[in-house]
């Protein structure tokens, strides 16, 4: 290789290794001013829309279990189903036990039991759907964001059947709420539900929010990128205390891990 083409090879390099810095220059500092203005926005103009499963409660498997086991009326619920609702029923309880990713709601479990007549299997599925108890790490965080002039949405794909009998067992937390966008089933029409990107655009219709006033926290990162691709910023649930961290990372003013009272279990 002579002289001169190993001048232009380094030549080249150089030029895209400079292109390379300025872009991550260029990105870095766009989410810099992203997050500037989200924190330095009034927070009554900042909505914090919180998915509920495995956010702010989290399954507790051996009620869950108990339940289908004390159900009193299982052989009226199995003898009542039908191919289809067997089928709805399978995808929904394989989804609750995290062994698949599609999303099934309770809301589309029940309208198939109401359409089959299986009073019992609707009975069923409130019951599990019911069974879930506090995450009292998010809680404080939900209380601490409240402290400081914050408001707080419930964003999530649980059946409307279901989130009335839910909200009774913990009128506590569900009154940290003041809205909430859920599924809500009406026959022959689509389930509009994550991570759907009509989930989030309904949502910000309907309440006037444009994506940027809206911090999302969910579990699963496909509701999470769906509602990133719609300039909405999203934070992809993984434990309160990474919660926390991220949150502190955004610019929100929360007390640090280590000077945090001890907390209900």
């Amino acid at each position: 290789m002579s002289n001169k083409q190993l001048f232009f090879i380094l030549a080249a390099f150089t030029i895209i290794g400079l292109y390379i810095i300025r872009f991550v220059s260029i990105t870095d500092q766009n989410k810099s001013n992203g997050q500037n203005m989200l924190t330095s926005t009034h927070p009554h103009k900042v909505i914090f829309l919180w998915d509920l499963h495995e956010v702010v409660f989290e399954k507790d498997i051996w009620n869950f279990l108990r339940v289908g086991w004390n159900h009193d009326r299982k052989l009226q619920t199995i003898f009542n189903l039908n191919s289809e609702i067997l089928k709805v029923t399978f995808k929904y309880f394989l989804e609750k036990l995290h062994l698949s990713a599609d999303a099934m709601t309770s809301e589309e479990l029940i309208a198939a039991a109401k359409k089959a007549n299986n009073q019992a299997l609707v009975n069923l599925a409130i019951k599990v759907g019911c069974s879930y108890r506090p995450i009292h790490k998010t809680v404080a965080i939900i209380n601490e964001l409240t402290s400081l002039g914050y408001t707080h949405h419930i964003g999530s794909n649980i059946g409307a059947t279901v989130y009335e009998a839910f909200k009774q067992l913990y009128p506590a937390i569900f009154s940290l709420f003041n809205a909430e966008h859920i599924v809500h089933y009406i026959e022959g029409q689509p389930v509009i539900k994550k991570p759907q990107p009509t989930y989030f655009t309904t949502y910000l219709e309907k309440h006037h929010l444009k994506p940027e006033q809206v911090v999302f926290i969910d579990d699963k990162y496909a509701n999470i990128k769906a509602a990133r691709s719609l300039g909405i910023t999203a934070i992809h649930f993984k434990n309160p205390r990474q919660l926390r961290t991220t949150l502190q990372k955004l610019g929100f003013a929360l007390a640090e891990q280590k000077n945090i009272a001890t907390e209900t279990p």
